[in-house]
C-alpha cells in the first residue's frame, strides 16, 4: 500500500528522506499535528492536495491541504474509499498493522497512561 511509518519530531525531515531513498515523497499522512511535520510534509510533498491532516483544521485552511475528521462530507468519500482498500488488504493477508504494545483489559488504565506518554510507534491493543 504504499505508506512509509516514521517517527515524528526532531530530524522528522530527515528520517523522511531517508526513508523514501532518494524516491520522491509523493503525499503525506499527519497524524501527530505538530508544526514541524506538517512544514516537512509542504517542504516534500510538491502537491498539496495530497497532504492530509487529521487534527490541524488551522493549518489545513491556512497552507492549503486537506483536513479529515470527524462528519465533514469529504472525509466520510475518504473514508469510503480507504476502508475498501484496507479491506482488500486484510483479506489477502498483506495488511501489516504494527503493534507497539499489548495490555490485558485488567491493564487498561496503564495502556492509556502509554498512550498518553507520546506516540507509541504502533497500536497499543488490549486483550481479553
Amino acid at each position: 500500500y504504499g505508506g512509509i511509518p516514521v517517527a515524528y519530531g526532531e530530524g522528522l525531515r530527515e528520517r523522511v528522506e531517508a526513508a523514501a531513498e532518494g524516491a520522491p515523497i509523493d503525499a503525506a499522512w499527519d497524524a501527530a499535528g505538530t508544526d514541524e511535520a506538517i512544514d516537512v510534509s509542504l517542504a516534500l510533498v510538491s502537491e498539496r492536495d495530497r497532504i492530509v491532516t487529521i487534527v490541524r483544521p488551522d493549518r489545513a485552511e491556512s497552507d492549503g491541504i486537506l483536513w479529515i475528521a470527524g462528519a465533514r462530507p469529504e472525509s466520510a468519500r475518504f473514508r469510503d474509499i480507504a476502508r475498501a482498500r484496507v479491506l482488500e488488504l486484510a483479506a489477502s493477508g498483506e495488511l501489516d498493522v504494527p503493534v507497539a504494545r499489548t495490555y490485558p483489559l485488567a491493564d487498561a488504565v496503564e495502556a492509556v497512561r502509554f498512550v498518553m506518554q507520546g506516540h507509541p510507534g504502533g497500536k497499543v491493543a488490549l486483550l481479553p
